[in-house]
């Protein structure tokens, strides 16, 4: 079994197209990319990616102040150690997998 090399670093503006996939296959009704936009933008949001290599393959996004409902994550389903690699991220940041 090969180990697989994920980072773990800050969403930026620039994520928001890898994103938006990802929320696409997600979720029945997706955030918007302006929703999204609005919660990179907080100081008091929580933006973390899961990346492998330059791919973004999972990530979490919490408002610090918000209800439950505004913790978002998601990550791609293309393949088992991705799935694996984004559940790690997802349960260590909110506890949930998806």
């Amino acid at each position: 079994m090969t180990a697989v090399a994920v980072e773990i670093r800050t969403l930026q503006l620039s994520d928001l197209g890898a994103i938006e996939e990802i929320e696409q296959r997600a979720y029945p009704t997706p955030w918007s990319r302006s929703m999204f936009a609005s919660e990179l933008a907080k100081p008091t949001s929580i933006c973390l990616g899961a990346f492998e290599g330059l791919d973004l393959v999972g990530y979490v996004i919490n408002s610090r102040y918000a209800s439950p409902t505004r913790v978002r994550s998601a990550s791609t389903s293309s393949s088992a150690s991705r799935r694996a690699a984004s559940a790690a991220v997802i349960t260590r940041t909110t506890g949930k997998t998806r």
